[in-house]
């Protein structure tokens, strides 16, 4: 009986809003956590030098844990406004993240001159495109898909993104909602076709991020994949 109830408990909170961001947000975390120790670029660089501020070196260092354990109190209490925030405060920091190793890429492109230093870059450039991926699914999840809850979405309520299930009844129907593979198959597709391909981008926010995330990953792709090609004799 007391597992039965463990299980029910669990299964309680599997079904809550947001618990498929929840483990997202882990899988960044730990991706973020363990960045400056896979990446071969932190290896001779240093972006938070000693003589910064200690809040500055805490923030870099630390600042996705706090945000995750923020994030996970709210979400285990039922505060979606405060998970929501927070997810957002957390996003927000991982993608600058982001920006920062892929600007990382691109100082180091020139050190990388032998065939072990191109083989280095490519681990790096999958690295940063994988999280580039994973971040964007969560984007496109939080922007479009969180704000209704679990209802099904209001035929009035302004959309952020068209899916082709929701316009043709034989696919999916008026009250399709897309799941988290939903969004990480299009985050997935907008970095390697560099474009719009299934599914449309409606509002302004949603073509801004996906402007942003081809951008990176057309960084990533082509001009270090065009560099690793240039080393490899």
């Amino acid at each position: 009986m007391k597992l039965d109830g463990a299980m029910g408990r669990i299964e309680a909170w599997c079904s809550r809003p947001g618990s498929s961001v929840l483990l997202a947000l882990l899988a960044i975390t730990v991706l973020d956590d363990i960045r400056s120790e896979v990446l071969t670029v932190y290896d001779a660089y240093h972006v938070v030098p000693e003589d910064f501020p200690g809040i500055v070196r805490f923030a870099y260092t630390d600042g996705s844990h706090v945000l995750f354990v923020v994030a996970l109190a709210c979400w285990l209490f039922g505060l979606q406004r405060a998970f929501r925030a927070t997810a957002v405060s957390l996003l927000g920091l991982v993608t600058f993240f982001l920006a920062l190793d892929v600007g990382m890429l691109i100082v180091t492109l020139g050190t990388r001159s032998s065939e072990g230093g191109a083989f280095s870059l490519l681990w790096d450039a999958f690295l940063v495109w994988t999280a580039n991926v994973l971040i964007f699914t969560i984007w496109y999840w939080m922007v479009d898909r969180w704000k209704y809850g679990s209802s099904p979405r209001a035929a009035s309520t302004p959309r952020d993104l068209w899916f082709p299930q929701q316009e043709t009844p034989t696919l999916g129907g008026e009250h399709w909602q897309p799941g988290f593979i939903d969004y990480l198959f299009l985050a997935f597709n907008t970095s390697v076709a560099f474009s719009v391909t299934h599914t449309q981008f409606i509002s302004g926010r949603t073509k801004v991020l996906m402007m942003v995330q081809a951008l990176t990953s057309l960084i990533i792709m082509v001009i270090l994949a065009a560099r690793v090609v240039n080393i490899i004799p």
